[in-house]
C-alpha cells in the first residue's frame, strides 16, 4: 500500500503526469490539495479518469485527480 505523499513529493515522483489520489488532504478552504495517496498515474488524462471510476469502490471516497507538473 502506498503511503501519504505531499504535493511536492507527488510532483517530483510523477513529473508531467496525471495522478489519481486516494484520501486527499485539503487546506482549510477545501480548494487546494496538500497531500494524498497516489493510486494510479499516467500522462494520459482520459486513462486516469477512466480507471478512477473503479477506484471509488476501493477507497470508499471520491478520488481526486491532479496534474503533477
Amino acid at each position: 500500500m502506498e503511503k501519504l505523499l505531499s504535493l511536492p513529493e507527488i510532483k517530483s515522483k510523477f513529473p508531467d503526469q496525471w495522478v489519481l489520489l486516494g484520501n486527499p488532504v485539503f487546506d482549510d478552504s477545501k480548494l487546494t490539495v496538500l497531500a494524498g495517496i497516489p493510486i494510479y498515474h499516467s500522462p494520459d488524462q482520459k486513462e486516469v479518469c477512466y480507471l478512477g471510476k473503479d477506484k471509488r469502490l476501493i477507497t470508499r471516497k471520491l478520488p481526486w485527480f491532479i496534474r503533477a507538473s
